[in-house]
This record gives structure tokens, C-alpha cells and sequence, in this order.
């Protein structure tokens, strides 16, 4: 069934112009989420803030959270947020390997043990509402520094309401953006298969 736009998108020059209004970089402007959340510029702005903060300013690797960013676009079958930040991880270093490794990342090899822990949040996070206390005592043993540990479940909890804002708005990818890369695998064509 295909969704109905819940909101539509302000044509990209509109979109420029209330985001240089509100301190927001121009290119985010050429993004759909931004065309749509443009609507409500404080909203945008205080967002943008947020995720770039959680993306420049972190004290988690680049490479842990855009795993866990993978992570919670696969749980939440997020085509638009997978899509995103699998050009992203591929920018930060992330090899496809250890991208697509969060399809299933217990039965993949290649994660450290603080990493499969993350992972182990962010499904708990998606899943639940939260981190149980066995898994966060886990995270507390890999990332004892308290900025660490902040940033880490703030990225999962980030992330999860992104992903919940997409997909309730129905948010188009961009013109010409082929989703979930680089296989056009989606949870919910795997799932189909059962």
C-alpha cells in the first residue's frame, strides 16, 4: 500500500531561503526531511543542531555511530535514514561489510565486543523504549567515560526518533535516490521471504 505524502515538501529554493532565515546550512535544505520540517523552522533548526552535534562534536567514534545509526534504520525499516547514512559510513570509513554486518550483527564477526554491545542498545532502544539495566551495565564496562556513554545512548535515542519522524511523515527520498544501498535489501523484503 502505497502512503499518501502527510506533508509536502517546500520546493528546494523555499526550503534555501527559510533555512538561511533560520541558521540552518543551505545544503541540508536540498534534503526532503528538511523540506518537510522547514515548515517549523525553530523544529529544524533545534534538530539540525542536535544531530550535528551528535555528528561533529561526539565523543563516540564516527564509526561507532554510523553502526548504531545503521542499526536503528534496519529495526525500523527506515529506507530513508539507511539510505542517508549509508553514504555517510561509507565517508567516515565504515567498509559495506561492517554496514551491512547490522542487518545481523550476532552473527557477524567483525564488530568488537564494545561494538556488539552498542548494537545490542540500539536494538534494545528500538525494541523496548530503552536500554535494559544487564545491557547498560555492559556499556558502562566498554565505555566507562560518562561523555562516551551520553553520547552513545543519545546517538540510539537521536536516531530512533529521526527514524520515527520519516516514516510518519512518509518522507520521500530525493529525486533519483535508489534506496536501501547497496543491495536494495529492506527488512521488510526479507521479511516477506519467511
Amino acid at each position: 500500500m502505497k502512503l499518501e505524502r502527510i506533508i509536502e515538501l517546500l520546493d528546494e529554493q523555499s526550503a534555501k531561503e527559510v533555512a538561511a532565515q533560520a541558521g540552518i546550512p543551505e545544503y541540508m535544505a536540498t534534503l526532503s526531511i528538511f523540506q518537510a520540517l522547514l515548515k517549523e523552522p525553530i523544529y529544524a533548526k533545534n534538530l539540525n543542531d542536535l544531530l550535528t552535534s551528535l555528528i561533529f562534536k561526539s565523543n563516540i567514534s564516527h564509526r561507532l555511530r554510523e553502526l548504531i545509526i545503521m542499526r536503528v534504520a534496519w529495526l525500523t525499516s527506515s529506507v530513508y535514514e539507511w539510505t542517508q547514512h549509508y553514504k555517510i559510513a561509507l565517508s567516515f570509513g565504515v567498509s559495506e561489510q561492517d554496514i551491512l554486518g547490522v542487518r545481523d550483527p550476532d552473527n557477524y564477526d567483525s564488530y568488537s565486543a564494545a561494538e556488539k554491545v552498542a548494537l545490542q542498545g540500539a536494538q534494545e532502544f528500538v525494541t523496548q523504549g530503552e536500554i535494559t539495566a544487564t545491557t547498560m551495565a555492559l556499556l558502562r564496562n566498554h565505555y566507562p567515560d560518562d561523555k562516551e556513554l551520553i553520547d552513545l545512548v543519545a546517538s540510539i535515542a537521536a536516531w530512533a526518533m529521526v527514524a520515527g519522524l520519516l516514516k510518519s511523515f512518509n518522507i520521500p527520498l530525493e529525486p533519483g535516490v535508489e534506496g536501501w544501498p547497496p543491495d536494495g535489501i529492506s527488512p521488510i523484503n526479507l521479511n516477506a521471504n519467511d
